[in-house]
């Protein structure tokens, strides 16, 4: 049997049919991900005093950024983990890359944190974070972001 080796055709055309499937799988997992960051977006307007969060698609965990002011994040970590919801202070490039996102406020002046959320509970979760930062605000009489 005298098989012929391939074209550089047909192996042209086997490697774009194999790019383009790995593309496509690619392209879903992108669109799943920009789904769960959008839920965490949704619910970082939690932290931010919008008191709003809706979950299109929760994943299993929802990372959500926010920042409160230097001197009231540690009595909002304690509430925040009191209220069962995993909350840490963020620093370095993480926490640059948040503060870009906030022109008018000075790193010096505010901290960055990050909460945790189960996807299955994600909307009382949020709740939660946004009665610490009622609590605390009407403590000390000033929001605290």
């Amino acid at each position: 049997m005298n098989i012929a080796p391939p074209d550089l055709m047909a192996i042209e055309r086997s490697v774009d049919t194999a790019r383009r499937e790995l593309g496509k799988k690619i392209n879903r997992r992108r669109h799943m991900t920009r789904l769960g960051l959008g839920t965490a977006l949704v619910g970082m307007s939690a932290l931010g005093g919008v008191g709003a969060a809706t979950a299109f698609f929760p994943p299993a965990t929802i990372d959500m950024q926010g920042i409160v002011k230097t001197k009231y994040a540690d009595k909002f970590i304690a509430c925040s983990e009191a209220a069962g919801v995993e909350t840490v202070i963020l620093t370095g490039r993480s926490a640059a890359a948040v503060l870009e996102g906030w022109d008018d406020k000075d790193p010096d002046q505010y901290t960055v944190v990050e909460s945790r959320f189960d996807g299955g509970n994600q909307p009382e979760q949020a709740g939660a974070i946004s009665a610490c930062q009622e609590k605390i605000a009407a403590e000390v009489h000033e929001p605290i972001f």
